[in-house]
Parts: structure tokens; sequence; C-alpha cells
């Protein structure tokens, strides 16, 4: 049937399976309530309140050499990386065991997606930011990895913790392989790149940050897919 249930609402989140879902006799009281969308995604069902929030969804295309010129620099945001806690304790995060650079340029073209997600309620507090995004992250995931199955090419996700192994340690603090390589994929910033100016110069959308405990007026999600289709691509030579 499926593999995960979100349900969001405001400001609460509870995940559960979907077998529990339905033992529960949950999936058909939701169904009941007509601010509850439905959405199948490669075998992952979400739930979500209508109401907490709106996407926007925008695209840019751009050459992957012309990407890493201007918007790539990777010893800045390796730096960053570090200070974070799952550097190196992560499949999905750095450092890599191979030459990123090398990696990139075996595709030509980059196509970028951002997800602008703007909650209807204000002042909700910042520490409710990944549940709030957890159902575009799950469809955004998912559609990139269709986008690989589809074209080939590489996909880049949003940054945080990984979706795929719930609250298990990842392998990596073990030294044993990825429990689900087919899924996990590493940011953009992992790789180095800029999301602000990603966002500023290709997008024309400000990144944002949290003030006084509280989430901004929207969270953009940024992420990509390598390729070397041209017929995919939206660039103005």
């Amino acid at each position: 049937m499926c593999d995960s249930i979100a349900l969001l609402d405001t400001p609460n989140l509870s995940c559960l399976t979907a077998s529990e879902m339905q033992k529960s006799g949950y999936i058909d009281r939701l169904f009941q309530n007509e601010n509850i969308r439905f959405d199948s995604l490669c075998g992952t069902m979400i739930l979500t309140t209508m109401s907490i929030y709106t996407v926007e969804n925008f695209t840019s295309d751009i050459t992957v050499e012309g990407y890493i010129a201007e918007f790539r620099d990777e010893p800045h945001f390796l730096e960053l990386c570090k200070q974070c806690t799952n550097y190196g304790k992560s499949w999905g995060c750095p450092p890599f065991d191979f030459d990123t650079e090398s990696f990139l340029r075996q595709y030509k073209y980059a196509h970028l997606m951002a997800t602008k997600i703007i909650p209807e309620d204000k002042d909700i507090p910042i520490e409710y930011t990944q549940k709030l995004i957890l159902p575009e992250r799950i469809r955004i995931e998912s559609e990139l990895l269709d986008m690989e199955r589809k074209y080939g090419g590489r996909s880049f996700a949003y940054i945080g913790k990984c979706l795929h192994c719930s609250d298990n340690e990842c392998t990596r603090n073990c030294g044993t392989p990825c429990r689900h390589p087919e899924k996990v994929r590493p940011s953009l910033e992992a790789f180095g790149f800029d999301i602000a100016k990603t966002l500023s110069e290709l997008f024309n959308i400000e990144l944002l940050w949290g003030k006084d405990g509280k989430l901004p007026e929207y969270l953009v999600l940024v992420s990509g897919f390598f390729h070397n289709e041209y017929e995919l691509c939206n660039i103005a030579y």
C-alpha cells in the first residue's frame, strides 16, 4: 500500500505508518474532513491540513559549468558544514570520499528548483521548522528520484536530517554502507553551492531567517537535478 503518512496540524505533527493509521481507523476519519489533501508519491502517502501553508514552486536552468563558476565556493561552505553535528556522521553529508567537482562535471545542465512555503499562521516557533517542511521534503525528494529514473542524472535534495532511517543512527557512524543508497541524496550546500546567492540571482527570492524564536514570513527549499538531457532545459543560448 504505502510506506508512511505525515499529518500536519498547527503546530503539531504526527507521523505514523500507514498500517498504524489503518488499524486505528484514522484514515477513514481524515477523509471525512474537506481540509485534508491526499497524495500518493512513489509508495508514500502524505496527509496535510490544507490551510496550514501555501506553496509556490519555481524552476531555473543553468549549465553546470556556469553554476560551478558563479555559485560554488566549496572551501567556504565546507567550513560551515563542519559546524553542523551531522558533519561526517551522515551519508548525505560531507566529507565525501570522491572529487566532488569531477562528479558534478560529468553533467552538462542543472535544473534547479525553489519551493517557497508560506505559512498561514504567524508567529510559529522556529523549532517547528522541520515539522512544517516535512511534507514538501517528501514530495520533492520523490519527484527528484523519479527524474533520475526517467533521465539518468543525479539529484540534490534539501539539507537536513535524512528522511529514510527514521530515528535509527546512520550506518556511517558504524563504518558500514548506507541502508538506502538508492534514496539518500546530498544537498547542494554539501557540494559547496551558495543557496542564498542562488535564490537571489536565479529566482529573485530573498533567503529569510527566523527572528526572536519565530519562523520568517516564508521558508524556501532549494533542490536540483543535474543531467545531460538538453530537451529538459530552458536555457537561453
